[in-house]
């Protein structure tokens, strides 16, 4: 074969028969005829089907009905943006017509309902028993009504474990939103008691952080309220969700949240009502029978005044801690916006619908410690008064201002000379020993009521003596700093011969508060202080620590450096996580109890 030769096999069209029988191209104008899907029975059986009316050949043949019912499926690659747009504009309708679409689990896996990414379609809103399981829920539960409620007494307990216990609990959207609010509080302010309930069920590794089970819990309460709860109609359990949202907020240092919350609280409360005034005898009795007026559902009432209050009491606390939330400023009372009455000093089992009956004879009522907490804030009001409109620390007319702060301590002293037995602070028999009543087991069972209130007595007292404190070294420290401006505008000299009767009453209390700070660390122990106090207590400490030396007595000089050691703990304890292992925080507490028998063995807050 010559080089160039080609074999035939490569010319297949090379006669002009061949060629006459290629098929010529389809003209442009000519539409391709695309033959029809194969029915159903073909396309199962994977069989040529030969597209027949009425039935094909395979179809007739078997004598079976043909049919082309099944969906086409979509050419080319899914667009995955419009899916994700679907999925969400879908679950976006269903939140809308029902908030309730989804059913309860008893499931304690968090990651299978809280981790799923909101574009999927399995997606939903986590649920409370997803966070935790009923077991655990229950004594969280409990630990709520027994450490939190002693200063934020909401909601009302009888009522609430009413629902609680129904078997439906969870089908209201509201009251899943209140409880999810109520675990995350108990949680942020007192961490190591939810880790304990955890860790006896096997499920400490759930929450690796007391963080991480705050965050759950909001999103829960979030997700149960919708994000239209404030188009229905509005009741005081609103204001109560939002209130516990803000205060885990707060504890958690979620700032921003945290003022939003509280200020939609007290725009409830005021929409609500609970600024109006009724009958005084009304709201101090606390014996007998009092109907209720002009069908006044009295527990809403009561709980309206008690969520006033505590965003009052949270005012003010941040006030002297060095915050300014303006969202919750609360001004002096007057005609057209007075302060509402104390809630009435009745335990909530004696609090009904259209009645409120008598405190027993001889059992203080857990709102009476309450109650005196309001009283020792509300005895800066004169003070508030002006600051709210020249500043805190401007001095425009110094004899008057001096004279309304040393009221101002002497009202706030006086509060505690009617405190009842269970609500006083004493030292224990032996030095850097608790009294017996500090014995107190913390493992409380719901049955042991005794028990019960006696430690939402200590939790209260505790409470009592640092908030009394903190008030009264914010007030000597007003004073000093504004006496020091005096002193410039002056050009006086800080010196004994400056000092008037006044002055030296101020310097006195200062040495005095001194005093009963080193007594309160030496009596007040580690659980009742953990939930609300070491804040008050470090600044009262931080602020007698840093003032300058021309302000500071004998007694503040000798116990600097104990203050110092008991500042020095308290914030490494403040920065201890839940996650830590128990022997770590027991080791800080033992040294506190270290410090607190030096001090007293040393003669510390004996001095005189």
């Amino acid at each position: 074969m010559s080089p160039t030769a080609v074999p035939n096999d490569q010319f297949k069209y090379s006669t002009t028969e061949d060629i006459n029988s290629v098929q010529t191209p389809t003209s442009t104008s000519e539409k391709k005829i695309r033959l029809r899907k194969a029915c159903d029975t073909c396309n199962s059986r994977k069989v040529k089907c030969d597209d027949q009316e009425p039935s094909c050949h395979e179809c007739l043949k078997h004598g079976i009905e043909c049919t082309r019912n099944r969906e086409s499926k979509q050419r080319g690659p899914a667009n995955k943006n419009i899916q994700e747009v679907k999925v969400q504009q879908a679950h976006k309708r269903k939140r809308q017509d029902d908030p309730n679409i989804y059913s309860d689990t008893a499931s304690p896996d968090v990651s299978s309902t809280t981790m799923l990414p909101a574009n999927t379609s399995l997606y939903r809103e986590p649920r409370l028993l997803d966070v935790c399981p009923l077991s655990v829920l229950e004594h969280l539960v409990d630990d709520f009504f027994t450490y939190i409620y002693p200063l934020v007494p909401l909601p009302h307990e009888p009522s609430f474990y009413a629902e609680f216990r129904n078997t439906a609990r969870f089908s209201d959207p509201a009251f899943e939103a209140l409880t999810a609010s109520m675990v995350a509080v108990l949680v942020a302010s007192f961490p190591r008691r939810p880790r304990q309930h955890l860790k006896s069920e096997g499920l400490e590794h759930l929450f690796p952080k007391s963080s991480d089970f705050v965050n759950s819990c909001h999103r829960v309460s979030a997700g149960a309220r919708g994000t239209g709860y404030l188009d229905q109609p509005l009741n005081v359990h609103t204001g109560i969700t939002s209130y516990l949202l803000g205060l885990s907020g707060a504890y958690t240092h979620q700032w921003i949240r945290s003022r939003l919350y509280f200020a939609e609280a007290l725009s409830i409360a005021r929409i609500l009502g609970a600024e109006s005034v009724e009958d005084p005898s009304f709201a101090t009795a606390t014996n007998g029978v009092k109907p209720s007026i002009d069908g006044v559902d009295l527990i809403q009432r009561e709980l309206g005044r008690r969520l006033w209050w505590v965003i009052f009491v949270g005012a003010r606390s941040l006030n002297q801690l060095g915050g300014n939330f303006h969202e919750i400023m609360i001004g002096p009372p007057n005609r057209s916006s007075p302060y509402p009455p104390y809630p009435v000093e009745v335990d909530d089992q004696y609090i009904e619908r259209d009645s409120i009956h008598g405190q027993p004879i001889g059992v203080t009522s857990r709102l009476s410690g309450y109650n005196f907490g309001l009283k020792v804030y509300e005895s800066m009001t004169p003070i508030r008064a002006w600051a709210s409109i020249y500043g805190t620390h401007t001095v425009f007319d110094w004899d008057q201002q001096r004279k309304d702060i040393a009221s101002c301590i002497r009202r706030v002293k006086s509060i505690f000379e009617t405190l009842p037995t269970e609500l006083k602070l004493s030292p224990g028999k032996e030095p850097g020993q608790f009294e017996a009543t500090r014995a107190i087991r913390h493992d409380i069972s719901g049955s042991d009521d005794l028990a019960r209130r006696e430690l939402q007595h200590e939790i209260q007292k505790a409470n009592l003596y640092a908030s009394q404190l903190g008030t009264r070294s914010y007030l000597v420290e007003m004073y000093g700093n504004m006496r020091e401006q005096v002193l410039q505008r002056t050009g006086a000299n800080e010196s004994s011969n400056t000092l008037d009767e006044l002055d030296r009453s101020i310097a006195g209390e200062r040495e005095t508060i001194v005093k009963d700070l080193l007594r309160a660390l030496n009596s007040i122990s580690r659980l009742n202080m953990e939930p609300s106090s070491i804040n008050k207590i470090r600044q009262v400490a931080s602020t007698l620590i840093e003032s300058p030396n021309s302000r500071k007595g004998g007694v503040a000089r000798h116990a600097e450096k104990y203050l110092s050691q008991f500042l020095k703990l308290i914030m490494q304890l403040e920065h201890l996580d839940a996650s830590n292992p128990e022997d770590v925080d027991l080791v800080y507490w033992s040294d506190i109890r270290k410090y607190q028998m030096e001090l007293v063995q040393s003669g510390g807050f004996l001095l005189s």
